[in-house]
């Protein structure tokens, strides 16, 4: 248990944090470096701003070879949405098919999006999680893209559990 102290200025500045809500956000990139997992898995650690000051981060995973690739692909995106006309869009390019090896994206590299504009995403993911009160919640998911994502569509389960009638006009009958 954690034993808190509130005053009224604590309350008036949401020193509790101003998290995004479920969906797509415009965002720009605070801060973004390398860290590494107890169990010694890498990451990128983005940390974005929104524009109602929400804060929010997200992980690029550089743990595997498909997830490195993904990661890669993810920040090429951003620069490349960043650079204003071909030539640079290309030189952008270039210099994410020149890396062969995740030691070259440390936290010199990284710091280069700080300030560049992305996206992250908020979505209900399939995975819930017991909080201190035993309850079972679902978990979020929360990514960052270079371009605008499109929201997965929800599954009858995550409608149930969000109270959100479901209208049998949506369901296809032949």
């Amino acid at each position: 248990m954690v034993k808190v102290t509130m005053t009224d200025e604590d309350l008036a500045t949401r020193t509790g944090g101003n998290y995004f809500s479920e969906g797509v956000h415009e965002v720009l990139i605070q801060k973004a470096e390398r860290g590494v997992t107890d169990n010694g898995k890498e990451y990128a650690e983005i940390t974005v701003l929104g524009h109602d000051d929400e804060e929010g981060t997200a992980r690029l995973w550089f743990s595997t070879e498909k997830a490195s690739k993904y990661a890669l692909s993810i920040l090429s995106g951003i620069a490349v949405h960043n650079r204003e006309g071909d030539a640079a869009k290309e030189k952008a390019r270039a210099t994410f098919k020149a890396i062969t090896d995740t030691d070259e994206v440390d936290d010199k590299f990284l710091a280069r999006f700080v300030e560049m504009d992305a996206w992250f995403m908020v979505q209900q993911s399939d995975r819930t999680y017991q909080n201190a009160e035993g309850e079972t919640k679902n978990s979020y998911d929360r990514n960052i893209y270079g371009y605008e994502p499109k929201m997965k569509p929800m599954t009858a389960e995550q409608l149930m559990s969000t109270g959100t009638p479901i209208s049998t006009d949506d369901i296809p009958f032949k």
